[in-house]
């Protein structure tokens, strides 16, 4: 007599929905491969990797998106773990397909708690874009519409009656082998293409008719009608008090667009140093092996050498935070005392003032991730974050000011 209980109604290889979900499977692992190859490069093409109209870069800002806090989950960005769910997906998929038809049911179970876990994670992703964010992720929106359809594909299975006989023949296996095989190929010449593209320039790329008109302020009037208020005497400061423009740059060491958009900004107090008074407030939201890195950044500014710490630690960065022994060398080689940084790090003063940046960061500004720069109490958004960009809106509040 047929199952007919929650987990029943999961049966053994449904071909027609069986292959349904692998190709969805396959199209997912070739979107989340694409999105991981476009989030290395800083989505300097664009946020699909290519050139689209300028009213579809406008809608999209996958550097914010993916820079946020919500890019991530425990240090590893969500582009890989939609590129291991995907690759489960598959692989359950097959394994049902060539597995003894008694062992089918618990392979498709497995798989079915896995879309389950990955619709509650890509509607989670969703809000938060839509949201907290409000920005989107033109790519991470494809890769949760396909968990939806994942999901849709399950639904179906679970409200079927009867049981499948779960039988498969040779030719459904070499179909399928011949579609994984297909995709990995794909994936082997998209890594390959871009691979072979030099990097666009962020000034470069802040000329392309997609960002043309990017250039500006996410508002008309000022996001903090009074910077000076979260300018505190411990920040760490370069340039000025009496500077004509100031310059709040949140950021987190390990957050690959803060690299990027530090680096723009050099350029910025290249042309205008001596009207800037740029503050650095660094946040910890990548993950907590940011913490001691930025302990290191407070002894090195009570040592004056705070821009020497940043920028090797910008320089070095890594998945996973840089080591102490990693510190240490950098201690070592911009002029500190490597264990007596190390000893300094471990002040629990710091990690009050960490604790104290991030609430009043969040909930107070209500800044949603990072890199966020204030220029004036002007928020800077993601497509304006080019070191041209930069310039033109340090120029124009030079112009008013």
């Amino acid at each position: 007599m047929p199952d007919s209980s929650f987990g029943g109604r999961i049966g053994p290889y449904r071909p027609w929905l069986d292959r349904a979900v692998f190709g969805v499977g396959l199209l997912g692992l070739l979107v989340a491969v694409h999105l991981i190859i476009q989030e290395n490069r800083g989505f300097d093409r664009g946020c699909l990797g290519f050139t689209t109209s300028e009213a579809v870069e406008a809608s999209f800002d996958c550097a914010a998106v993916t820079g946020s806090s919500a890019g991530m989950l425990m240090g590893i960005p969500n582009g890989v773990w939609g590129m291991v769910f995907f690759l489960a997906v598959v692989g359950f998929t097959l394994f049902a397909a060539v597995a003894h038809v008694g062992t089918q049911p618990l392979l498709k179970r497995l798989r079915t708690g896995l879309v389950g876990i990955g619709v509650v994670y890509a509607g989670y992703l969703s809000y938060l874009q839509a949201s907290v964010l409000e920005a989107y992720c033109a790519l991470c929106l494809i890769v949760s519409a396909l968990v939806a359809v994942l999901a849709v594909l399950h639904g179906i299975e679970l409200m079927a009656g009867g049981r499948a006989k779960g039988t498969t023949g040779s030719g459904e296996l070499t179909g399928l082998a011949s579609g994984l095989g297909v995709t990995l190929l794909l994936v082997g010449l998209n890594v390959t293409y871009f691979q072979s593209l030099e990097p666009v320039e962020p000034a470069a790329a802040a000329t392309t008719a997609a960002v043309a008109n990017a250039c500006a302020f996410a508002g008309e009037a000022p996001t903090l009608d009074n910077p000076n208020a979260y300018v505190h005497p411990a920040d760490p400061v370069v340039g000025p008090a009496d500077a004509a423009v100031t310059i709040l740059e949140f950021f987190d060491p390990n957050c690959p667009h803060c690299k990027t958009s530090h680096e723009a900004m050099q350029a910025v107090k290249a042309a205008h140093g001596a009207d800037l008074r740029v503050v650095y407030k660094p946040l910890v939201v990548v993950g907590q092996f940011s913490v001691p890195q930025i302990a290191a950044l407070y002894v090195a500014e009570e040592e004056g050498l705070f821009e020497e710490m940043l920028a090797a630690q910008f320089e070095q960065q890594q998945r996973g935070g840089l080591s102490m022994g990693q510190l240490r060398q950098i201690g070592q080689t911009i002029g500190l005392d490597p264990d007596a940084l190390a000893q300094r790090m471990q002040d629990d003063a710091y990690l009050e003032r960490m604790r104290a940046a991030r609430d009043e960061a969040l909930e107070d500004i209500g800044i949603s991730g990072v890199p966020a720069i204030f220029i004036d109490g002007y928020f800077v958004p993601g497509q304006a974050r080019t070191s041209d960009c930069l310039t033109r809106l340090v120029a124009e509040r030079l112009g008013d000011a």
